[in-house]
């Protein structure tokens, strides 16, 4: 059985599509899968359940931060890298994104290993652009960006993990099937920007809200006597959430546009306004071309104006419809296996 390691960290949007890659790898039973994340708290949450085959990894910034310390930290986090792939036997390695991924892939070339990247988003993160270098081939999400890597692209979609849509999501939630039930997603980190507006909500709409652990106090405190409205700060399974929803408010990280696209769930997407090339606004244009979604600026989204135009679309049965339709087709379903057979090619 071959032995590859799946390294990406820092967002539950570089951490997402590697688990979703592995749990295939791992359910064709070519490899055994092992995965190289970051110190952050998100990564040990997502990571936690692919218990000794997860590992950490410090790595740091090439963007920014002590850069004047960066000859030696940077070499330090390589040899580290270096370390754990002879120490495991790796024989491909894929980043998914992240300072971790970065470390890995440059380890794998070092040590003649074959390896891969992949980015989920519009506008690809600066570290698989910088790292592709490196690699043998790039996954990148929707057409067009070829130019973007130092190496072969080929256009796969974005990996989500298996799920169906769970039945009784509702009921298990507490909330009445006939209600309206609006979903609001910051993030892996949370938005206090969005908790706002979904804390403006008017009464008689359901409110879905994962809100960030660094929000969760304030937000629990506003909400807790408030019948339908329900907060997390982060949850890692988010199916029930989503089959319950009839409309989606959301952050526009690749990985969120994925879910949302699984689940077929009309969105208003609301981009992270200081994302490194704007790239959350590019994921949501790719939605809203497509009829799929709407979107606002963050600077210019008023709670009594934005909740108007929610509450219009929420009760309008024949565009909800159309969006959902435009969602659910956004995205090809295959691009974990595709990902899969790529990189099972690169162990040979």
């Amino acid at each position: 059985m071959k032995k590859v390691l799946i390294a990406g960290g820092g967002t539950g949007g570089h951490i997402a599509p590697a688990l979703a890659v592995g749990q295939r790898i791992a359910g064709e039973g070519w490899a055994e899968v092992f995965y190289a994340g970051t110190e952050r708290p998100v990564d040990v949450a997502m990571y936690a359940p692919q218990g000794d085959h997860a590992h950490t990894l410090r790595s740091p910034r090439i963007d920014k931060g002590a850069r004047i310390l960066l000859p030696v930290t940077g070499t330090l986090a390589l040899l580290r890298a270096v370390g754990l792939l002879k120490r495991l036997r790796i024989e491909a390695v894929l980043g998914t994104g992240g300072y971790a991924s970065f470390y890995c892939v440059a380890a794998a070339w070092l040590c003649g290993i074959p390896c891969a990247v992949l980015d989920t988003n519009a506008i690809p993160g600066r570290s698989n652009r910088l790292v592709s270098r490196f690699a043998k081939l790039a996954f990148a999400a929707f057409p067009g960006q070829e130019s973007q890597f130092h190496c072969r692209v080929r256009t796969v979609g974005i990996p989500v993990q298996a799920v169906t849509r769970p039945a009784g999501a509702r009921v298990r939630l507490g909330l009445s099937e006939e209600s309206k039930v609006v979903l609001f997603l910051g993030g892996s980190q949370g938005a206090r920007a969005v908790n706002d507006l979904a804390m403006a909500c008017p009464v008689g709409i359901n409110v879905l809200l994962q809100c960030g652990e660094s929000d969760e106090m304030r937000v629990k405190a506003i909400v807790a006597d408030r019948e339908g409205f329900i907060a997390a700060g982060f949850l890692a399974d988010l199916s029930d959430w989503y089959a319950a929803a009839d409309l989606a408010v959301a952050r526009a990280g690749a990985q969120t546009l994925a879910e949302l696209s699984r689940f077929g769930i009309p969105t208003v997407f609301i981009p992270y306004p200081h994302a490194a090339d704007d790239h959350q606004a590019a994921n949501a244009m790719m939605a809203v071309r497509e009829g799929a979604a709407l979107m606002k600026r963050q600077e210019s989204t008023e709670p009594e104006a934005f909740w108007s135009e929610v509450k219009a679309l929420l009760y309008n049965r024949e565009t909800l419809g159309s969006m959902a339709v435009a969602m659910s087709g956004l995205l090809p379903k295959n691009a974990a296996q595709l990902v899969s057979e790529e990189i099972r090619r690169l162990c040979r």
